[in-house]
């Protein structure tokens, strides 16, 4: 049984280690740089002796900076908190049973790992910090690389005479094939002043791919569109196009010092517009203002220009909208039959088989849905300059007429002109244009050997018809 001055010394002792216990708890959750605890108390029960031990491994641990992983210091400051007050308990009631040594035993275990792994990060981060404060030493005493010099300001200048190349007025019928697109082509050319040329192989598609590739290229070109840029500010978007070969030439050499240009170029997107309207224009236009010029082509349709089935309305919209930019004002008529099922359009579908353009008649009538709601949907979008051409109100005596008059109207001409829908005859008829109802087209271009033999057919049958003329030419002397 001890005396009072021993549980007196006792609690005295506690007492004090309680208070440094506190003051640590309160250190850690500050987040203080450094912690020094010193047990000044003697010790005589291994509790105590753990106590202690656990306060000298936290003040080893805290003379880093700093500890990183708040979470594990959070735990073992409520552990150190918990542990002192326990054990202030216990000693304070004079209690050494083992049940409550192996508690405190327990809680001394987890706190020193916490302990142990929240200084492993903490001395790893300090490590880090020196490092790189060393690498930051050694850097400033290496001399840096000196800036480059300014890019000189150049001087912008355009070409002062522009050609402007632009029909005032074009149509464009775009049918789906074996729709009456012809008969509508030559109702249009009924007008004085109209010439709409036939098909081309769907040749202006390709020429919209290849404006839009060079548009796009334009975009890699990054040192010439910023100077492109500050003279689209000072002269306008269209002349900024047009600049002289002397700023360009700038341009170009004050970047081929500094960097490799496998990209670079003097593309601009209107003046690249201009050269596509150039083209139309020597190719269909140049006959001179008051002339409507145009084409008419069913190769713009779902599954042929536009691949299906990935065929989309945007891009046939992207399509038109580049054709539109090729006059100052178009009319675009769109003429189909009325309904899009195979057995309506077996001609189509018979000539597209035989060119073998379609091996499935239920993705050619598929994309010929499509196709339809592309036209009607343009048309609704685009009443000033889409117009809408059944076949069967063509042909129809109880329609041609009204529809005559709305073509006219949609045209910009006078209703009172007369046009009709069925001049031309029609490809049932037995004169010569019906072989092209008759004969198999070829699927696809001839190879290098067949245009030579073609064309040593064409020499022997030129060399021919000159000996037989030769030959009338004597007897008749």
């Amino acid at each position: 049984m001890p005396s009072s001055s021993d549980v007196t010394r006792t609690r005295r002792r506690v007492s004090r280690n309680q208070i440094f216990t506190n003051l640590l708890a309160r250190s850690i959750n500050s987040k203080a740089l450094v912690v020094n605890v010193r047990c000044y108390c003697r010790i005589r029960t291994y509790i105590h002796a753990a106590v202690c031990v656990l306060l000298l491994g936290l003040s080893c641990a805290s003379r880093v900076d700093a500890f990183t992983d708040s979470d594990r210091t959070g735990r073992a400051a409520g552990r150190l908190t918990s542990g002192s007050t326990a054990a202030a308990a216990a000693l304070s009631d004079q209690v050494g049973g083992p049940g409550e040594d192996a508690s405190l035993l327990k809680w001394v275990s987890g706190s020193m790992e916490d302990v142990d792994a929240a200084s492993s990060i903490a001395m790893a981060d300090h490590r880090t910090l020196l490092q790189e404060q060393t690498e930051a030493e050694v850097t400033s005493l290496v001399p840096s690389a000196p800036p480059s010099p300014p890019k000189p300001p150049l001087e912008l200048d355009i070409i002062p005479s522009q050609p402007i190349a632009i029909p005032d007025k074009c149509v464009f019928i775009l049918g789906t094939g074996r729709s009456g697109s012809t008969s509508l082509l030559d109702a249009v050319n009924q007008l004085p002043n109209y010439l709409i040329r036939g098909e081309q192989g769907g040749a202006f598609w390709y020429l919209y791919v290849a404006w839009r590739m060079l548009v796009s290229s334009a975009k890699h070109a990054g040192e010439f569109q910023s100077y492109a840029k500050a003279a689209a500010e000072r002269f306008g978007d269209r002349p900024s196009g047009w600049l002289s070969f002397k700023s360009v030439k700038q341009i170009y050499e004050a970047y081929a010092v500094q960097k490799k240009l496998p990209w670079f170029n003097d593309m601009h997107h209107s003046r690249l517009t201009d050269a596509a309207r150039a083209f139309y224009l020597a190719a269909y236009g140049y006959h001179g203002s008051g002339i409507v010029s145009g084409f008419k082509e069913v190769r713009f349709v779902c599954g042929r220009a536009f691949p299906s089935p990935s065929c989309n309305y945007k891009e046939f919209d992207n399509f038109l909208r580049f054709l539109r930019s090729l006059c100052t004002d178009v009319k675009v008529l769109f003429n189909s039959r009325s309904s899009a099922a195979h057995t309506d359009n077996m001609k189509l579908g018979n000539m597209l088989a035989r060119n073998g353009v379609i091996n499935d008649t239920a993705q050619f009538e598929a994309d010929l849905n499509v196709t339809h709601s592309w036209y009607d949907r343009y048309v609704k979008e685009h009443p000033c300059c889409g117009f809408r051409v059944l076949m069967e109100d063509m042909f129809n005596p109880e329609k041609n007429v009204t529809l005559a008059r709305q073509l006219l109207k949609f045209l910009g001409e006078s209703t009172r002109r007369k046009i009709s829908f069925v001049r031309m005859p029609s490809w049932s008829t037995t004169d010569s244009s019906s072989r092209h109802d008759l004969y198999k087209p070829r699927s696809q271009d001839r190879d290098p050997f067949q245009l030579r033999r073609h064309r040593r057919r064409l020499v022997a049958a030129d060399a021919a018809a000159t000996t037989a003329d030769g030959g009338a030419t004597g007897d008749n002397g």
